[in-house]
């Protein structure tokens, strides 16, 4: 009875390490995106490391719309080395109460999907991969930042990324 239980701690010891030893699989990497009727890919341009910051890749998208909401030129992301990524995008809609909704794969040389990137800020526990950005007033135009994270050992093979995305 001693010898079972001190096999059993042993096993499940085991177990934890080598669970804690595996990276995590990507977060639902390429899944489909519920909701989501649009999407646009865009390639990368270098973004050089300098004394305080990471060297990272670039994406930047032309004007994108769904429904009533419209993402303007020049929205970006920017996935940096040590498994962040930026993004800095201007969103409005034609209609009150809106809310723009967006997921983003990240891709290889070949357009193939290495995971996608999942939000810092938990807006939705049962999507981690959905950004969300309120859009309450018609009238307005809304500056949008915010942050995502993936797993940094995709950054060396990362050239492309994709953006779903639905209002």
């Amino acid at each position: 009875m001693f010898r079972t239980r001190i096999m059993l701690v042993a096993v499940s010891t085991g177990t934890a390490l080598l669970a804690a030893l595996v990276p995590p699989a990507p977060a639902a990497a390429g899944a489909p995106v519920p909701d989501a009727v649009h999407s646009a890919t865009a390639t990368a341009q270098r973004v050089p490391a300098s004394l305080n910051r990471a060297a990272g890749w670039r994406f930047t998208w032309n004007t994108m719309t769904a429904g009533d909401c419209t993402m303007f030129q020049g929205a970006s992301w920017t996935v940096w080395d040590n498994g962040y990524a930026d993004f800095d995008g201007v969103v409005t809609s034609s209609d009150d109460d809106d809310a723009w909704l967006m997921w983003a794969d990240l891709k290889d040389g070949n357009g193939s999907v290495l995971t996608r990137l999942q939000t810092a800020d938990i807006q939705n526990p049962a999507d981690r991969t959905r950004f969300i950005k309120n859009l309450p007033d018609s009238r307005q135009t809304y500056r949008w930042f915010t942050v995502g994270q993936y797993n940094n050992y995709f950054f060396q093979f990362l050239r492309r990324m994709t953006l779903y995305h639905s209002c």
